[in-house]
């Protein structure tokens, strides 16, 4: 074993820069969540809850039902989107354009 590498096989002090790395990579990421929580935090504090129960005791089964198809028929949409971005960009892979980079996707695999 080297005299300045620990068992892992690591130089000393390694993973806490490796740590330290990473916590400066995501310090604006944390800044703006903890933004995003306190603007949440002050709208929520306007919110009256008991109102906001009444209101989802008041909507029927219909309303509830109508919103999840809603959100599906949505779900969906945005997966046929997405599906159809790839397939055009993997299309201009396979035409010899792009990086060339993984498997070309058919387009007409987005169509199905």
């Amino acid at each position: 074993m080297d005299a300045g590498k620990d068992p892992s096989g690591q130089a000393p002090g390694a993973p806490v820069r490796r740590l330290a790395g990473a916590a400066i990579r995501q310090a604006p990421v944390a800044a703006i969540a903890l933004a995003a929580i306190w603007l949440l935090s002050e709208r929520m504090a306007e919110v009256d809850p008991g109102a906001l129960a009444a209101a989802l005791r008041q909507t029927g089964w219909a309303g509830w039902l109508g919103a999840m198809a809603l959100t599906a028929v949505s779900f969906r949409a945005v997966g046929r989107y997405d599906a159809l971005v790839l397939a055009e960009l993997a299309q201009g892979k396979a035409d010899g354009g792009g990086d060339g980079g993984g498997p070309a996707i058919p387009a007409r695999a987005a169509r199905r």
